[in-house]
């Protein structure tokens, strides 16, 4: 034994062997005890958790879970071992796959955040590298597999702990993958709503539980909100600028006060490509002020949803849009949402939702890009839209875009002296065409 070991211990009176930790003799059996009772049933998607304090066995007991799932040659994926690349953007991070479906589990992870996709995981936060773990971990995980999360939330606030919770239990469900967590943290039974608890302490024999099989991460309150409530959210949302003409703000509202969500109700724009999809000529016509007038009386647009990074896979976008929904305003309300076919709340939430096919212009622009072999997303680069500006033709077509769209250009760009200043604009309207969504009062 290390003589500077003998000398520490010595004040104790105690041996050194005897203050090491003996075999834990029933982890073997336990650990066969646990896969059997998430296997009793035959259904993928359940939950198990593993809690107790520090130093009680969690640990030792997954890692009795993975050396059996690996004998057995069972898929599993362990978050331990999906490290992202510090160096790599966000939305870069999963090469292998294809961007869509990237974007689909990041979105479902709550990253669905154009703030965030092209920050390096390095400069993430504690709370969005968890979020970005369980992406990569998702992305690997197959029907009838296992995923196994040592260390469950343990280092992140318990507020977006709720939200990484509650994406884990709605994920295992969807995808008929079978999750075994182990954390410290006394409030995870609630807040993941696992199907089975083994709970450890030291000296104790694990007892095994039948958990709540659905997640309680506390109430969430919709009610009515002001500008104020937006401006504290707003800076969450990937469009600049206010939106127009709002009418009506609901907010939501976790526990304790604080802020979680906010939804903005805005007067209908008097034109939209995407109305003659929903409301099929009932707002066309020759008489625009007799047209104005039928639109301000019967229709209303949500044209902002924005939930607190925190707070993301609990639901409450959804939430929020079916509460106006229960009490609108108008008999008829749209919405149109450039990230609707990622993150597609809107549908959840009881609306009825149209792929807007591309405008005239856009498919003008698009052919010409093509032409010039240029795809649309270089247009999001910098040096590429460098190179693009001494290019005449180009030139032109920008411009011929700009001016065919120019009615759904935010009024911030509008003034904008150079047309290839709305490249990011083009390269939105190509690349991701917007989805609209309708519903009528009952």
């Amino acid at each position: 034994m290390n003589s500077r070991v003998l000398r520490a211990v010595a004040p104790f009176g105690v041996a050194p062997d005897d203050l090491i930790p003996a075999a834990d003799d029933d982890a073997e059996a336990d650990a066969c005890r646990l896969l059997d009772a998430l296997d009793e049933t035959h259904s993928p998607g359940r939950v198990a958790l593993i809690t107790g304090p520090s130093g009680s066995g969690k640990s030792r007991l997954l890692s009795t879970v993975r050396k059996r799932l690996g004998a057995s040659g069972a898929n599993f994926t362990d978050t331990a071992r999906c490290r992202p690349d510090p160096a790599r953007a966000l939305a870069a991070q999963r090469a292998s796959m294809p961007v869509e479906a990237w974007l689909g589990l990041l979105s479902m992870a709550g990253l669905a955040d154009a703030r965030l996709l092209p920050v390096p995981a390095g400069m993430l936060s504690e709370g969005e590298r968890a979020r970005l773990r369980l992406a990569l971990a998702m992305a690997r995980a197959r029907r009838g597999g296992f995923l196994l999360i040592d260390e469950c939330c343990s280092t992140l606030d318990r507020c977006t702990a709720v939200g990484v919770a509650a994406t884990i239990r709605r994920w295992a469900t969807r995808s008929g993958v079978c999750v075994i967590a182990a954390g410290a943290h006394e409030d995870l039974a609630r807040l993941l709503g696992p199907d089975l608890v083994v709970r450890c302490e030291p000296g104790v024999p694990r007892r095994f539980e039948r958990g709540p099989g659905v997640a309680r991460a506390g109430r969430i309150r919709v009610e009515g909100g002001t500008a104020a409530d937006y401006a504290a959210l707003a800076r969450y949302h990937y469009r600049p600028g206010r939106p127009a003409s709002p009418s009506r703000i609901l907010r939501a509202v976790a526990a304790g006060g604080r802020l979680a969500g906010v939804l903005v109700v805005s007067f209908p724009t008097l034109n939209g490509s995407w109305r003659g999809l929903i409301w099929p000529g009932r707002y066309r016509g020759d008489d625009k002020r007799a047209i104005a007038r039928r639109l301000n009386r019967e229709l209303r647009r949500i044209s902002r949803v924005i939930v607190d990074p925190r707070d993301r896979g609990r639901g409450i976008a959804r939430r929020l849009v079916r509460a106006y929904l229960d009490h609108p305003d108008t008999p008829a309300t749209e919405a149109v949402a450039a990230m609707g076919r990622l993150s597609p709340f809107g549908a959840s939430a009881g609306m009825t939702a149209y792929p807007v096919p591309p405008r005239p212009a856009d498919d003008r622009l698009g052919d010409m890009l093509d032409a010039a072999g240029v795809e649309p997303w270089e247009m999001l680069d910098p040096a590429r839209v460098e190179q693009m500006r001494g290019d005449g033709l180009l030139r032109r077509e920008l411009g011929v875009w700009a001016r065919a769209v120019y009615a759904s250009i935010p009024k911030p760009r509008r003034g904008c002296t150079d047309v290839f200043d709305l490249a990011p604009l083009a390269a939105a309207r190509l690349c991701a065409p917007p989805v609209a969504y309708g519903c009528v009062a009952e």
